[in-house]
Order: structure tokens, then sequence, then C-alpha cells
């Protein structure tokens, strides 16, 4: 397990950096670890930019994470730096500019090069900007959106390589939008899946967004809403095993 200690600051929940990282085992033997833990850093509101991903495909899996402005990848048995790049600057037009590099969010891995295994990394902020990277650190695309909390891949044309589901906005493997509901729901994305959930093979897929104070809504690929149910301040959802029921998680 790897566990992650974060600084806030500047404003809120916004600009957090990881201050900490310790791996340990299941019997919570320490494996490594990287900065200082503090009890005063262990609460967070906010999604960490650090994820455990066999980013190589060397069958060892790599810690890829944001700290110091710089997006880095980490040997995962032993924490060392492999590699690492800056992070793209912050426009003059971007509403908070607290420094001249983003500090990031959440990060996903997803297939857009048509390979085998997720090899490229997508990496988003709070709330509006979000980057394409290659396994070697280089930048594919960038893109602004309303982008919610965690992207979501996913084959929607059957190509091979898969789009980025993000936020209220479909994007394809090149960066290029399909659709993008940004501006006309109010809130964001809390949580998104794409899939066929229904129990019949044949389905199509369908997309879910758990969409904050708009509710849950279920869109087709092609962007369309077929349902918007306001059942509150809407979180995520799950499937349960007794048919294909969603249920959504409303507080």
């Amino acid at each position: 397990m790897l566990i992650a200690q974060n600084v806030p600051r500047v404003q809120g929940d916004a600009f957090d950096h990881i201050s900490a990282l310790t791996a340990v085992t299941l019997d919570g033997a320490v494996l490594w670890q990287s900065g200082r833990p503090h009890r005063q850093n262990a609460l967070l509101t906010n999604d960490t930019p650090f994820q455990i991903h066999d980013i190589d495909g060397d069958g060892r899996n790599e810690v890829v994470l944001i700290r110091d402005f710089k997006l880095q990848v980490l040997d995962g048995r032993t924490g060392k730096p492999q590699r690492a790049v800056d992070m793209p600057p912050i426009p003059e037009t971007a509403r908070a500019r607290p420094y001249e590099l983003y500090s990031g969010d959440s990060i996903v891995f997803a297939n857009l090069g048509g390979g085998e295994g997720r090899r490229e990394i997508v990496i988003k902020d709070r709330y509006r900007h979000f980057w394409a990277f290659r396994r070697d650190l280089t930048l594919l695309w960038q893109g602004a959106d309303d982008t919610g909390h965690y992207p979501f891949p996913f084959d929607a044309d059957g190509d091979g390589r898969e789009d980025v589901f993000i936020g209220h906005a479909r994007y394809d493997d090149r960066g290029q939008r399909h659709w993008s509901h940004d501006g006309k729901l109010r809130d964001h994305v809390d949580a998104l899946a794409v899939g066929n959930f229904t129990g019949d093979p044949k389905a199509r897929p369908r997309v879910y967004w758990s969409s904050s104070d708009e509710g849950f809504v279920v869109l087709d690929l092609e962007g369309n809403i077929l349902k918007q149910v306001r059942v509150g301040h809407t979180q995520t959802a799950a499937v349960g095993s007794s048919g294909p029921t969603f249920r959504a998680c409303s507080t």
C-alpha cells in the first residue's frame, strides 16, 4: 500500500502539495518512505496526484505522482526517482495563479496509443485544465473543460484506443473534443463511469454521471442526456449484483 500526506496551501484544497509518501506491506512493515510525515497533514478533502501503475509494462509497478511542480516516476520497490518533467505553466488568464507551474490533482492511466495496456498518463487540475502525457513524460495534448474529479478512459468507438471521458465531456485519443455540456450544467461531476451495466451483452454502453447538485445523469455515447434524476448532492454510484439497478449515494 502507498499512503500520501499533503500540505494545503494558498486557498482551500485547490493547491495541495504531497509532503510525504510511505509504502507499507499489508502487515504494516514500512518498505520505504519519502518526505516527513506529520499528523497535521493527515486530513484532506480533495484529489491527490499520486498513483501506483506499471507504466512501462515490465511487470513491476511504478509510482507516478506530481510533487514539487514536477510529474515524476519513482521505482515502486524503493521509491527512488526514475524520471521527472516540469508541469505545464499556469496561463496568465487563469482564475487563480499562485504559482508559475501547476501542482496537479487526480491522475488516471489510459490506452491512447493503441498498444498493449494503459501506458499514457492523464492529469487534471481543480477543475479546469487537463493534460495527456506519454510514458516517457512527453506531453501529448492538453485541454480545458469542466473536469470534475476523476476521468474515465473507455474505448467508445472500438478502434483499440481509449477516449477520455472527463467531467461533462468526451475527448478522443488525440485530444479532440467530441462533445461537452460545459456551461449547460451548473455543478461538476463527482464521479463517472462508462459501460454496459444492464445485464444484456448486446446493449449499448452508457455514460453515468454523479453530478453533485445536478443529480444522477445517464447519457449515450454521443452525449445526449437520456435521464436526469435529482436526488440531492450525488457523489458516486455502484452496481449491485441483484440486477441492473444503479444506486446513487446522496449527501
